[in-house]
């Protein structure tokens, strides 16, 4: 029969055919934006920024009450927000009041929610219609965080609390900059008191020495209590440049306690120790650093999934075999190793003529504990495997030039030329080649201990 009896066939095919390719060019339009951010959140060096913050507090349908404005510097330091503790008692209480409102609503100002939404897998992406704003042509997608991957915390007295979260981004239709990111959390736990908490902040690229990133320019924080208390923080950031320690300074980190502690950032290699009371990390609280030069034969007893784990998140490795140095045991077999993750990010690269996905994940180990001891660790990643379910590479360790294990099987040699990854001290990069991340207990992974930087 003539296929020309069947126009409404032909136009049904049709509208079917164009819907499926406007969904896949979504979402590959989606997958270079996130690539492009979290190249720029990838390469971004530590830095600080001079914020100037307004903060305003309103009861029910009452005036604003508003704050002094002021003025203070903060940054990301070695995947911490930080600001630089004010001189004079002013300044201080003004930054004390600002870490009780972020700690109450569960944000940071830029850094922790960004890296979540474009540098791991947790977040589920929805389409949006394109904007125009001021002439300028804008990408969006809406996105939502499970409460069960949320790193979203807010503090409430001595307890803290976890919440999924919801929000939006807008990106340059050309460039693929991140312009806006928009977090709502509407659906709080009835015991913190928080109705929602909204936080808008614009982005804009700008140069940290010679290096291009995307930085904050503008952000905007509006919480909502159950009892009719509006809190406003406005806040604009100017200055931003690469962070160079001169002297020890005194810096306040939200993320590690309610009670926001001290810490200080040493000037001999920027690295930062915590010195209130209870707030010392498991590197900080561990005797001598082990000797450069040892092998540790470990096997994995976290697994990495991308539905669960996230930056920041400690795993653990327990050594296959004794570890000997001097003609002695130094560490028992069995002795268990902690290590934390340092990124999550996914990335394509073609193979013949299909585009693949694979992950980055960042591993720094940090302590050994051998019974009696505990040692402070730097080390590198150096063998994966052998696995037969998963490829895996080491793409960047201490060496950004090294390449390790299955690199050159299934067309990964051509990641080489994509990117240039800035790796901190003691940590290394893993490579998944897998359209989902799943690294399972028991992989083999072997480490070289390197002498650290004293």
């Amino acid at each position: 029969m003539p296929i020309h009896r069947f126009p409404s066939l032909i136009v049904a095919a049709g509208a079917l055919l164009a819907a499926s390719c406007g969904t896949v060019f979504a979402q590959g339009t989606l997958t270079k934006v996130r690539l492009r951010i979290s190249d720029s959140l990838m390469r971004t060096p530590h830095f600080l920024c001079t914020q100037t913050v307004e903060r305003s507090v309103r009861m029910g349908k009452g005036a604003a009450a508003v704050s002094p404005i002021f003025r203070v510097d903060a940054g990301v330091i070695e995947g911490k927000e930080l600001y630089v503790k004010p001189a004079d008692d002013a300044g201080e209480k003004a930054l004390t009041d600002l870490m009780d409102v972020l700690a109450s609503a569960g944000t940071g100002t830029y850094a922790i929610y960004s890296r979540q939404v474009f540098q791991t897998t947790v977040a589920s992406f929805y389409d949006v219609p394109e904007e125009t704003i001021d002439g300028r042509k804008l990408l969006r997608w809406d996105f939502q965080v499970p409460r069960e991957s949320s790193r979203f915390t807010i503090v409430k007295g001595n307890a803290r609390v976890t919440a999924g979260y919801a929000g939006s981004f807008w990106a340059d239709a050309s460039s693929y900059d991140l312009v806006r990111l928009v977090l709502r959390a509407d659906d709080l736990p009835a015991e913190t008191g928080i109705k929602s908490a909204v936080q808008t902040i614009d982005w804009v690229r700008s140069d940290i020495g010679s290096i291009s990133v995307l930085l904050p320019k503008a952000g905007e924080l509006e919480v909502v209590e159950t009892s009719g208390r509006e809190t406003r923080v406005r806040t604009q950031y100017d200055d931003c440049r690469k962070y160079v320690p001169k002297e020890a300074t005194k810096m306040v980190d939200l993320a590690a306690t309610a009670a926001a502690p001290v810490i200080t950032v040493g000037a001999a290699n920027g690295t930062t120790g915590a010195t209130a009371a209870g707030t010392t990390g498991a590197a900080a609280a561990a005797g001598d650093w082990l000797p450069g030069k040892l092998n540790l034969d470990t096997a994995l007893e976290t697994a990495v999934d991308e539905r669960t784990t996230a930056v920041n998140d400690t795993i653990t490795l327990k050594l296959n075999g004794a570890v000997k140095h001097g003609g002695q045991v130094l560490i028992p077999k069995g002795a268990k190793a902690t290590a934390r993750v340092t990124r999550i990010s996914t990335h394509n690269y073609r193979a013949g003529g299909y585009w693949r996905r694979y992950y980055l994940v960042g591993v720094a180990m940090e302590t050994i504990d051998a019974g009696d001891r505990k040692y402070r660790v730097q080390a590198n990643l150096e063998i994966v495997g052998p696995t037969t379910d998963q490829y895996y590479f080491i793409p960047y360790s201490q060496d950004p030039a090294k390449w390790g294990t299955f690199v050159d099987i299934m067309g990964f040699e051509n990641v080489r030329d994509q990117f240039s990854v800035p790796v901190s001290p003691g940590e290394s990069v893993l490579g998944v080649g897998r359209e989902y991340l799943r690294v399972p207990k028991n992989l083999r992974m072997v480490w070289s201990t390197q002498e650290p930087a004293r």
